[in-house]
């Protein structure tokens, strides 16, 4: 997203999460920071440190339902630029089974597009994506 309105809203959720303390919403405003982080300030130092809070501040709530929004946003964006990308491949396979075990369609369609891209970013092969893509997708 390099929308400077998605940039201003993390940065507000932030702001209200330093503020007044933190709650489960703080981690999806860190993740997403993070994600604005690299998209709109190309800064990718200090969108991994961001992305590395958010996982940090994700162990509090030990919360699955946080996984699939948060993995999306750093091994979909934000990690890649940093780590192997065949590391970020599983931590998005999992957002994918979570999200939609837990019915968030919309995560299970990110996560599933970040997985599909970075797959073939690897050098995956495309007959193998393919059968993981509907394994994952049939799995629920």
């Amino acid at each position: 997203q390099k929308s400077p309105l998605f940039a201003l809203v993390s940065c507000r959720m932030i702001e209200m999460s330093m503020n007044y303390g933190h709650c489960e919403d703080s981690v999806f405003g860190a993740a997403a920071f993070a994600s604005a982080l690299v998209n709109v300030l190309e800064d990718i130092d200090e969108a991994t440190a961001w992305g590395r809070t958010a996982l940090s501040l994700m162990k509090v709530y030990d919360e699955d339902v946080l996984i699939p929004s948060i993995y999306g946003s750093l091994y979909g964006i934000v990690f890649l630029w940093k780590e192997p990308i065949q590391s970020t491949l599983e931590p998005l396979a999992q957002g994918v089974r979570i999200a939609f075990a837990t019915g968030n369609v919309e995560f299970a369609m990110v996560n599933t597009l970040y997985y599909i891209a970075r797959s073939f970013n690897c050098g995956k092969n495309i007959g193998v994506l393919l059968e993981e893509v509907q394994a994952l997708a049939s799995q629920h």
